[in-house]
């Protein structure tokens, strides 16, 4: 989700990795781990969502459209709470 938006924008701007991070000074293999959603590859979340809003300004995203993308994606599912029934 959010790595395939990445990708496609960066794609259709016609640019290289290697050059985004050149921009950023986001490491290369972070920006690879982003874009093939590879989220144990990376630092802590905090960071992330820095690298993601840094590589959306890059490309000429709304950063806080993409933030919200990757939170739903990486969000822990909600619990449902099963009621006990007596036996």
């Amino acid at each position: 989700m959010v790595g395939e938006v990445l990708k496609k924008r960066r794609e259709e701007l016609g640019l290289d990795l290697k050059e985004i991070s050149e921009r950023t000074k986001i490491r290369y293999c972070y920006l690879k781990a982003l874009e093939d959603e590879a989220f144990e590859k990376l630092p802590a979340q905090v960071f992330v969502r820095g690298y993601i809003r840094e590589y959306a300004r890059v490309l000429g995203i709304d950063p806080e459209t993409v933030i919200d993308v990757y939170n739903k994606q990486v969000a822990p599912p909600e619990k449902t709470d099963v009621p006990q029934t007596e036996v």
